[in-house]
């Protein structure tokens, strides 16, 4: 029986990239609303829950990947005794 390192689980950092992405957007989208004659507050009411939600999607995504790669047992049979590829092969 060999023993199997655990594998090292590392953050996942591109949603976060993504989420400063739009945030750098956002005073250029505001500036380009002002340079075009309008108020720079009218875009604000979709800015604050189009925020919200990449906030909050980062931190789904982070979570999904934490939970994906940390997951006990994967690629294991229900009881996490043997391989799937080990039963479907003994099934044969």
């Amino acid at each position: 029986m060999s023993a199997v390192a655990a594998p090292v689980v590392t953050r996942s950092r591109w949603p976060w990239v993504l989420l400063a992405l739009y945030l750098l957007s956002v005073p250029g989208g505001s500036w380009l609303t002002s340079v075009n004659g309008r108020s720079w507050l009218e875009p604000s009411p979709a800015l604050i829950p189009f925020t919200a939600f990449g906030v909050i999607g980062v931190l789904l995504l982070i979570t999904i990947w934490i939970a994906i790669t940390s997951a006990p047992g994967l690629g294991t049979t229900v009881s996490g005794t043997l391989p799937i590829a080990e039963v479907v092969g003994a099934a044969r």
